[in-house]
């Protein structure tokens, strides 16, 4: 996986992960889809889908915002 697609966060346990749910049309065939490349290639199911949707909206001109948030003053 590689860094400037998110790889270096989705390879760590240790990030705090939110569910991401959504209905998708079936005849996408996303869950089985997921599941075989799952088997192939042993990442897990949140992380196929972490690198896809990071992947395309990177694509879209969306990139994420890595910058850590400040503290604020007391």
């Amino acid at each position: 996986m590689c860094p400037h697609h998110g790889g270096h966060l989705i390879g760590n346990r240790h990030i705090k992960r939110g569910q991401l749910n959504y209905a998708v049309p079936d005849t996408l065939q996303l869950q089985r889809r997921i599941r075989r490349y799952n088997a192939d290639q042993d990442i897990p199911h949140g992380d196929i889908v972490a690198l896809a949707l990071d992947t395309w909206l990177r694509a879209k001109g969306h990139p994420p915002d890595l910058t850590p948030p400040r503290a604020e003053a007391p």
